[in-house]
């Protein structure tokens, strides 16, 4: 949201508008989910991974602690 605000005797502000529509759907306290670039120009956000078909593969690694050993 955007409010303009005029300075006088008073500071009166103007009707709020919106900006544009933010990605995120549940806003975390603790994970920073959205940036704003130096100049104020843009927003960068966090966004979910697109989902896909086949799932990415995994490796296992058992007995991992021997491999200190050496």
């Amino acid at each position: 949201m955007s409010v303009a605000v005029k300075q006088g005797a008073a500071l009166e502000f103007q009707v709020p508008t919106v900006l544009f529509q933010s990605p995120m759907t549940a806003p975390s306290m603790t994970i920073d989910q959205y940036g704003v670039t130096r100049d104020g120009q843009r927003f960068l956000f966090l966004a979910p991974q697109q989902q896909t078909t086949a799932l990415d593969p995994i490796t296992v690694v058992v007995n991992w602690t021997s491999g200190l050993k050496r």
